[in-house]
């Protein structure tokens, strides 16, 4: 019997108008959707290039560590290819930082600079395309299955025979699901096709297993909306009011819960901006080198009569580095502190935003796709993280190479640096190797928002279903 009502409903499903509607719009917007992605992706590939070449560049030119220095080096994410699923944060806060002192590195070169007619319509990913499409086809799938079956007086006929209710609406929710999962399946198959066949993109066994969790989470979601489509149409006696109020969860869930929740995090974590920790930084660095300078001319004074020119400007380098290695630890001290508080701010807020919009199924499906693509907070935190790491690896570098500069300089004062040297050798510079987050690490940070999708669906098909068998079919 229920293998019966499973097969009907998926015959009555496939040869409707809404399953033709929706098999041929998702085919369009996926296929859309994948070509944009393996475009995007091809330029974030010339992009690292660029960014190399730029780099040796503006190096080579420099004259002198000192100043290249000053200018920093750029630096660049590698770039996912499973972003062209999940595009997340590397368009919209860029994937460039800069490694220069005195100056801590953060995200830069957002494609929203140059072009904001992007921030005014976001990216096309396949998973902007789940969250808005295929949800709302999962109402229009659903929010007569029960309402509207009443009106027609269909589930007063089937009803009338020996067929338990249980029995019934499980058979309907099967096959109503099964038949909503081709035009989502399909069309993700052809788009895969496309990607193998048409874009420069090699997945790795790694990315084969995260894509498949990906696709996972696009199918919890769509049971959410589904389940939420079956409680309401068993809440409501006109399809046309269940249609109603399922567009108001729908705008509840997709609209309103994501920037509620950010709003509320930033009334409770309220964070200065950027610009403003970059002032107290230059404060601080400005007065760490005013006083090294003060310091190194009072001590300078008390021993330049006694001494030739060649050993004034050593000695005046060994008082120097004394005295920097005196005072150099309180400011970096300070400047790290000043960076790691302005961090756990962000991080506080950042935080507080998504405990709240997990609620929505929307925001745990943009999560799954941000972690396990590595397009997300986290695995910026971690780029950061590293590069933080590298910055001091770069500083004790250009510090050696500065100090081999000036013992080469025999002409020119402390302050003024050593004579332009000409092009720098870049091949010098010690590489910087991103470990990205590991599988096993993005899919824990995944799997509250799993379960959060899998929670909401549970929820709504059991209200629905209590709701069902006590449902009035007169």
């Amino acid at each position: 019997m229920l293998g019966t009502l499973i097969r009907t409903q998926i015959l009555e499903n496939v040869y409707g108008i809404k399953f033709m509607v929706t098999f041929i719009v998702c085919t369009l917007l996926v296929i859309a959707a994948t070509i944009t992605g393996i475009g995007r992706y091809e330029a974030q590939l010339s992009e690292e290039q660029k960014i190399l070449s730029i780099n040796n560049g503006n190096i080579e030119e420099a004259g002198s560590w000192r100043e290249a220095n000053r200018t920093g080096i750029k630096v660049i994410k590698p770039t996912s290819a499973l972003g062209i699923f999940s595009s997340g944060l590397e368009e919209s806060v860029g994937r460039t930082a800069t490694v220069k002192e005195g100056d801590f590195p953060h995200m830069e070169d957002s494609v929203y600079s140059t072009a904001p007619i992007f921030a005014v319509f976001g990216d096309l990913d396949l998973t902007f395309i789940i969250k808005i499409v295929i949800s709302l086809f999962a109402i229009l799938f659903t929010y007569d299955m029960i309402s509207g079956e009443k009106e027609r007086g269909t589930l007063k006929l089937c009803l009338s025979n020996p067929l338990p209710r249980n029995t019934y609406l499980l058979g309907k929710t099967i096959g109503s699901f099964l038949s909503m999962l081709i035009p989502l399946l399909i069309p993700l198959l052809v788009g895969l096709l496309i990607i193998m066949t048409l874009g420069n993109v090699n997945f790795s066994g790694d990315d084969w297993v995260r894509l498949g969790i990906i696709i996972l989470s696009y199918i919890f979601y769509m049971l959410a909306f589904f389940s939420a489509g079956i409680f309401v149409s068993a809440l409501t006696k006109k399809s046309a009011v269940s249609f109603l109020v399922l567009l108001f969860v729908w705008v509840l869930f997709v609209l309103v819960i994501p920037k509620a929740s950010m709003m509320i995090a930033d009334e409770v974590y309220p964070i200065p901006g950027i610009n403003e920790v970059r002032a107290q930084q230059f404060q601080l660095q400005r007065d760490f080198w005013n006083t090294l300078w003060e310091k190194t001319s009072a001590e300078f004074e008390k021993i330049q009569g006694t001494l030739s020119r060649e050993e004034r400007w050593r000695r005046m380098r060994e008082i120097r580095n004394t005295l920097r290695e005196q005072y150099e630890p309180e400011y970096l001290q300070q400047n790290e502190k000043l960076v790691t508080n302005f961090k756990q701010q962000q991080s506080n807020l950042t935080n507080l935003a998504m405990s709240i919009s997990r609620v929505s199924p929307a925001s745990a499906l943009t999560y799954v796709g941000l972690n396990i693509a590595g397009t997300g907070f986290h695995n910026q935190e971690n780029f950061l993280r590293q590069l933080t790491g590298y910055r001091e690896q770069f500083s004790k570098f250009v510090d050696t190479e500065i100090e081999k500069e000036m013992q080469n300089s025999s002409r020119r004062g402390f302050m003024h640096g050593p004579a332009a040297q000409g092009q720098l050798d870049t091949s010098l510079i010690p590489n910087f190797r991103f470990e990205s987050m590991s599988l096993s690490e993005s899919v824990s940070l995944s799997l509250i928002d799993l379960m959060m999708m899998v929670i909401v669906s549970i929820v709504f098909y059991t209200l629905g279903f209590v709701l069902f068998i006590r449902y009035d079919v007169r």
